[in-house]
């Protein structure tokens, strides 16, 4: 005697266009639901870029909380900056203008603050991003000349060994004085 079984149950496992629909719209929802919060991520996470005109491609962002941001005042700093390195130093013109016409300046709230590594600076060029600076555009010269360093030396000095012989502390001193007569 053979035991009994409900209609259907020896039927193959085939499913059918309803169900398969179903599925589907199931996949759909939850990576769309994936999908949007990487979106809100991404843009929460992403800093958004000002174009500054009146020097190259620069593009700048000024953090919540500062009160003292001027853009002119940081296009003449670019400016004067590079100037100053021009002057100063062996970099030319076309070395110069290479190594700052698409350069971004993350401007802080503070004048100076502590790093990751727990060091009080006014300024940070972390190799291939952008410059980061304080209010008052003390660390502006400084920071770029690492970026030159860095695309025109390909190397950059860390520990400003070689600065005074290159004539970078010569702009430096020259961009602070000029500095204090920027209102």
């Amino acid at each position: 005697m053979e035991p009994f079984r409900p209609e259907g149950v020896n039927l193959p496992n085939v499913m059918t266009p309803g169900a398969w629909a179903l599925v589907i719209g199931i996949i759909a929802a939850i990576l769309s639901g994936f999908g949007f919060m990487f979106f809100k991520y991404w843009t929460k996470i992403r800093v958004p870029w000002n174009t500054l005109g009146g020097y190259y491609s620069a593009k700048f962002y000024i953090e919540p909380g500062n009160t003292t941001f001027i853009a002119v005042k940081l296009v003449l700093a670019l400016q004067k900056a590079e100037a100053l390195l021009q002057k100063h130093t062996k970099w030319t013109a076309v070395q110069l203008k290479t190594s700052f016409e698409k350069i971004c300046v993350y401007v802080k709230k503070d004048n100076a603050w502590v790093d990751y590594w727990g060091r009080k600076v006014a300024g940070e060029d972390p190799s291939g991003k952008p410059v980061v600076i304080g209010a008052d555009f003390a660390a502006l010269l400084h920071e770029m000349a690492h970026q030159a360093e860095e695309k025109v030396d390909k190397a950059i000095d860390e520990g400003h060994v070689h600065w005074v012989e290159k004539g970078i502390r010569a702009a430096e001193d020259e961009y602070i004085t000029w500095l204090k007569t920027v209102p």
